[in-house]
């Protein structure tokens, strides 16, 4: 029988960043994929459809889907250094490929609207494992690119 503990190592993709197409003119290393040594970081996803509402004379009103807004993902966690610079550099990025099983199909094509990168603590903070690089918080907005 299942167990809630096996739940993670089953259903566990880790988050990545791949198939980065950046800008002509972007400045630095160019990673491509962007792998995280912390692969489990916090997952927003907001959905939305489109309506036209039509009101019916001496009828009730009637509302038509049209469409679906583009899907809008938030991401929040913890990674090193090196990733945070790799993260920063998005800026030069036109578009790229987030994947997770939290994402319906396991992957999204998406423009990323935002990075933004801090020290986990004041003074920094040091990973005990690996080659204890400076740990970083991370937040990337990121807009589905509709084709």
């Amino acid at each position: 029988m299942p167990s809630y503990k096996d739940a993670y190592n089953d259903n566990h993709v880790d988050f990545e960043i791949a198939g980065i197409e950046y800008e002509d003119d972007a400045q630095g290393a160019q990673p491509d994929p962007i792998e995280f040594e912390y692969p489990a970081p916090s997952i927003a996803v907001d959905t939305a459809g489109r309506f036209a509402t039509h009101e019916i004379i001496g009828g009730s009103t009637v509302r038509q889907k049209i469409g679906e807004d583009p899907v809008q993902v938030n991401i929040g966690g913890v990674c090193e250094e090196s990733t945070a610079r790799a993260l920063d550099g998005l800026r030069d990025a036109e578009f790229g490929t987030i994947f997770s099983n939290r994402l319906v199909g396991g992957s999204l094509d998406v423009h990323f609207g935002s990075v933004s990168t801090s020290p986990l603590e004041d003074g920094g903070a040091a990973a005990l494992t690996g080659d204890g690089e400076f740990l970083y918080q991370f937040d990337l907005s990121c807009v589905e690119v509709i084709v």
